[in-house]
């Protein structure tokens, strides 16, 4: 029979009289996966001091050993650990900052990444924003976790490397992240506009929704947003080139009050000046 015991702390056992025929004890000269995943952590932490570890990254580290510990050559097992560490430095590399507490609130911060994922929500479904401005339910809820874990907590393992796949081949790296992350939340539209603060907080948390699906939405989210993105950036050009115009005509001679008086006060100044002059040979 299975016991079951808690502690204090909520931490769960299972023990049971019986041994498991089909799973063995390990000898000394093996080690477990995540004692290579621990190493390779803590060689980092040490390495970089600055960022140290942080938790999550093994969520980050997981993944990456998983691919290399089940190569099917055996050369590339034999390496899992050396490479993963440099995939996973390399990775870090990219989005460390978001594990810097004191660039939370900079351009490369974590704040600013969430910011991001609601202004790309706003241009795209802004009935939606408006939704959740409504319910308080801010992105720290829910994508500080998507975005600083890459969504390894949302996915099964193979659906994260495909995802992964999909997100180290953007051209500007972790970009479609944010709006992975929208597509995220828009598969959801229908129950977060009921405006239930509990259930629109379950679905957010609690993605279930297929990845093929999820990374269809994103793509299309992602071309809407860069064609209003560049609508924009036409009319202000438009408008630039508008006001300059305008300025340009202010200060043309021909259209200033200035410039139709101009000739005017040129030939009165030539006047009073042979005025001055005939008066001058009179006396």
């Amino acid at each position: 029979s299975l016991s079951v015991s808690y502690n204090r702390f909520g931490i769960t056992t299972y023990s049971s009289p019986q041994q498991v025929a089909e799973f063995s004890t390990l000898g000394d000269e093996h080690e477990t996966h995540w004692e290579v995943i621990e190493r390779i952590l803590f060689v980092y932490a040490k390495l970089n001091p600055g960022t140290g570890y942080v938790q999550g990254m093994n969520e980050l580290a997981g993944p990456i050993y998983h691919v290399f510990a089940n190569s099917p050559t055996e050369d590339s097992r034999r390496h899992a650990e050396a490479d993963s560490f440099f995939c996973f430095v390399n990775v870090m590399a990219e989005i460390r900052d978001i594990y810097t507490k004191s660039l939370d609130n900079s351009s490369h911060g974590i704040l600013n990444s969430l910011s991001r994922v609601m202004k790309v929500l706003s241009e795209t479904d802004f009935e939606l924003y408006i939704s959740m401005g409504k319910q308080a339910i801010h992105p720290q809820f829910f994508a500080f976790r998507w975005l600083s874990l890459l969504f390894t907590q949302e996915f099964h393992l193979p659906d994260i490397q495909r995802l992964w796949d999909t997100l180290f081949s953007d051209e500007k790296r972790f970009r479609h992240c944010l709006f992975v992350a929208v597509a995220m939340i828009t598969m959801n539209r229908a129950k977060i506009l009921e405006e239930n603060f509990n259930e629109t907080m379950r679905v957010l948390q609690s993605y279930d929704k297929p990845l093929d699906q999820t990374l269809a939405r994103a793509d299309e989210i992602s071309q809407m947003y860069q064609q209003k993105k560049k609508k924009h950036k036409e009319r202000n050009g438009l408008s630039r080139q508008d006001s300059t115009s305008r300025s340009r005509a202010a200060s043309s001679p021909g259209d200033s009050w200035l410039g139709n008086n101009l000739k005017r006060l040129q030939t009165y100044a030539q006047n009073s000046k042979l005025g001055q002059s005939m008066n001058g040979n009179t006396t």
